[in-house]
């Protein structure tokens, strides 16, 4: 009997690819699929894309296999050892030989892009909250946005003074040691980008959040920079920062 098939496509249709990735859509048919990993396919974008067709530090694919391989390419501070591996929102991507520094943003009617930082910005990252669990002694995971996970240690769990954390806030982490630095609440005031929806990309003061309801979302309604005020679903808020941006945004489209 003939076994079914359990592998995947290597390569998808450029037209259908996910609308996150800013590649030309007519230019070829093909374009190389991330492997599975940290984020979904929707909002990640595979590194040979980034490396040939949007950073353009290599001509062609076996160029970038050649950067990867070569271990010339770090992804949050480790090496990358597939040049399939996707990247996603807030990841770090440094090219140490070039000097090369990027934080992967979300710009208005562009899509997911890497954004140029400086080697010291590039030395942390910030991950959002999405998930909490409770270990049977008590601990706290912190499940977040990008497939990794933190365990704060409760001394009493009757009295878990050191869980200050809720779904939606964010950490940032030192890439060297892999120790949180920083947390920041998503909370009215605090510095908010939005990472979904029609208004995605766009970042200001969060000025309020809204209950759901039975038949709508959580939301906020944030103070875009250069003025104005958009509302989006709360999933798709991401705290920068308590009073200005931990990192550097992009400025417009």
């Amino acid at each position: 009997m003939e076994m079914a098939k359990t592998t995947y496509s290597k390569r998808l249709k450029r037209m259908p690819a996910p609308s996150l990735w800013p590649i030309p859509r007519r230019a070829h048919k093909w374009v190389t699929r991330p492997v599975p990993g940290p984020h979904p396919i929707r909002e990640c974008l595979p590194v040979l894309i980034v490396l040939r067709d949007i950073l353009h530090v290599a001509r062609a694919g076996e160029e970038a296999e050649y950067l990867v391989s070569e271990g010339l390419v770090l992804v949050d501070g480790r090496r990358v050892a597939e040049k399939r591996f996707p990247l996603g929102l807030m990841d770090v991507l440094a090219l140490p030989k070039t000097k090369g520094y990027y934080r992967f943003l979300p710009v208005p009617r562009r899509g997911l892009i890497p954004h140029r930082i400086d080697e010291n910005e590039a030395s942390f990252k910030l991950r959002k909250i999405v998930g909490k669990t409770s270990s049977k002694h008590g601990n706290v995971q912190l499940n977040l946005h990008d497939g990794s996970a933190c365990v704060i240690r409760v001394a009493d769990p009757r009295k878990s003074v050191e869980d200050i954390y809720k779904v939606g806030d964010s950490l940032s982490f030192d890439l060297r040691t892999a120790e949180m630095t920083d947390h920041t609440r998503l909370s009215p005031g605090a510095y908010a980008l939005v990472t979904g929806g029609r208004n995605m990309g766009l970042h200001g003061r969060l000025i309020s959040l809204q209950e759901g309801t039975a038949t709508t979302q959580p939301s906020g309604t944030v103070q875009v920079a250069g003025g104005g005020q958009v509302q989006t679903i709360f999933t798709n808020l991401f705290p920068v920062g308590s009073e200005k941006p931990l990192i550097t945004l992009p400025e417009g489209p």
